[in-house]
């Protein structure tokens, strides 16, 4: 592909999310596609933080083992 073509593709893709922008302009907000993306952030919140609270446990518990074998090894371990 060479430049003139880039630059041929790159305004077909312009132009395309310009037309984009007008469509939704002309059409206005759309409440039950605000509704959706709301609840969808809220779920994805909310498994965010168990995701979080799970790996934190998993780290203690490898952190804690890890202090065991450190124990029996006589801290030859870093």
């Amino acid at each position: 592909m060479d430049r003139k073509q880039v630059q041929h593709w790159k305004a077909g893709f312009e132009m395309a999310a310009a037309l984009d922008r007008e469509e939704k302009r002309r059409r206005g907000p759309d409440p039950a596609q605000a509704i959706a993306v709301s609840r969808s952030m809220i779920r994805a919140a909310r498994g965010f933080t168990r995701k979080n609270l799970l790996r934190d446990r998993s780290d203690a518990r490898v952190r804690e083992r890890w202090g065991i074998l450190r124990k029996r090894l006589g801290r030859t371990l870093p």
